[in-house]
């Protein structure tokens, strides 16, 4: 470091020191702004288990889960947007006051007789303390500032707040609504389904690795369907749309076209998709009871076919995890153990190289397509060109089978997966060349007349 950056960085560090002796140290706690009256209360945020918000004869309430998420439950119970309760729930734990009057018959019409909003907060029971409610009702803006009128229950006078609280206070009841379908994590989600028409694909998360279970039960591409999950939690409601029961089926929603269903958390939801709408870019779509548009792009993952979503490597594992390697050939067959770090056959070290070559060939190896049940049924009578059983540490063993078919192209059948696989004859090729490596060491002899 330059001594010129040294004076600079040392610069800035005496400033936020004096930042904080002179400045910071000296602002006032809430319970101080309270006792000073720059608050019109002094709310826990923890504390907060309900709030109602009455205005034009609506009423808007939400209630505390246990999760400490929040939930709309009037006018119609659905998720509520997070980050706008936060910042609602922020505004009203400590409510800034810029000022206040005694009321009195000659004041101006701050049109507190006919409130804009009246929203009433109410906390949770504690130990050995009750829930308690505060209300404030919201008048008008006061010109010229970025104040509101106001009014708190039991007090006998006018204060003046931000107006930020009564921007919140009104916006839309579709704003407080979240736009988000699946509130979960992908480290949460274990089983995903979708239905279209008759069909369904589903899949089932174990341990790390995700499968196919519906239509046919086989390794799922990791990848793929941690893409799909990816693209689902990160589908947003685009607009707020109100649809009667009768007209649920002229939009595709009764029947849906599509039914998603997400398990994540040990939680199902469930998302109908419909019809396009006439914009062409959005279709409607149903959750929690609730009527939406979404991107149409959405449809474009629920459409591939299960196949997209099937493993097309042979067999997917950690190199390091794997402990013995056992090969069957015509012409040879090996047992390979790992014992430590070091690899051998019948006592004689093999070179880890050559084991750490064999296992990248074999693990690169792809599927160039499913064979049907017919097919497979065709390749069991073939005889086997090689016969691969790999070991795995804390997993079951995973056994290849590879078998040339009449078109002259190669079959594998792997353990645990239902149908053969075609694949590269060019891949078997190599593997073959890798086995023909694995030897063992050859020593250098000794030197005339070394110590035994």
């Amino acid at each position: 470091m330059t001594a010129r950056r040294l004076a600079i960085l040392s610069a800035v560090v005496i400033a936020l020191l004096a930042f904080i002796v002179l400045y910071e140290r000296n602002v006032p706690t809430t319970a101080e702004r309270v006792e000073k009256g720059n608050v019109a209360w002094d709310i826990d945020p923890g504390a907060f288990a309900r709030i109602e918000i009455l205005r034009d004869g609506e009423t808007m309430e939400f209630a505390r889960k246990k999760d400490l998420s929040w939930k709309m439950i009037k006018p119609i119970a659905y998720p509520a947007d997070a980050t706008l309760m936060s910042t609602l729930v922020f505004d009203l734990a400590h409510p800034e006051k810029t000022g206040e009057e005694v009321e009195s018959t000659s004041q101006p019409d701050y049109g507190l007789m006919s409130p804009r909003a009246v929203v009433t907060v109410t906390t949770k029971p504690e130990k050995g303390k009750e829930s308690a409610a505060y209300a404030v009702s919201i008048g008008k803006d006061v010109p010229g500032t970025d104040t509101v009128a106001a009014r708190v229950k039991g007090e006998n006078r006018i204060v003046f707040l931000r107006s930020n609280l009564a921007t919140d206070l009104l916006k839309p009841v579709n704003a407080y609504k979240s736009h988000k379908i699946f509130d979960a994590g992908p480290d949460d989600v274990t089983q995903v389904s979708i239905v279209r028409g008759r069909g369904r694909i589903e899949f089932e998360k174990r341990k790390d690795q995700w499968w196919l279970t519906s239509p046919i039960a086989d390794l799922g591409d990791s990848a793929a369907v941690t893409r799909l999950v990816g693209s689902l939690l990160g589908e947003t409601v685009s607009e707020f749309v109100a649809i009667a029961p009768s007209e649920l089926a002229g939009d595709g929603l009764n029947p849906p076209m599509y039914t998603v269903r997400v398990v994540a958390g040990g939680k199902p939801s469930v998302l109908e998709i419909g019809a396009t709408r006439a914009d062409g870019k959005s279709v409607y779509a149903r959750a929690n009871g609730q009527t939406f548009a979404l991107d149409s792009s959405m449809t474009d993952d629920l459409s591939s076919e299960a196949d997209t979503y099937r493993e097309r490597k042979l067999a997917r594992f950690d190199a390091a995890a794997v402990r013995g390697i056992a090969i069957s050939s015509p012409d040879r067959n090996l047992k390979l153990v790992k014992t430590g770090e070091k690899w051998a056959e019948d006592g004689q070290e093999i070179p880890s190289a050559s084991v750490d070559d064999f296992l990248t060939a074999l693990a690169a190896i792809e599927s160039r397509a499913f064979l049907s049940a017919d097919e497979t049924a065709g390749v069991a009578s073939r005889p086997e060109t090689l016969g691969v059983k790999i070991e795995i540490a804390d997993r079951s063993p995973i056994n290849i089978s590879f078998r040339s078919r009449k078109s002259g192209s190669v079959a594998a059948r792997v353990s645990a997966r239902p149908s053969a696989l075609s694949v590269d004859p060019a891949g078997l090729e190599g593997l073959v060349a890798q086995i023909a490596k694995l030897s063992p060491l050859r020593r250098a002899p000794k030197a005339a007349g070394a110590k035994k």
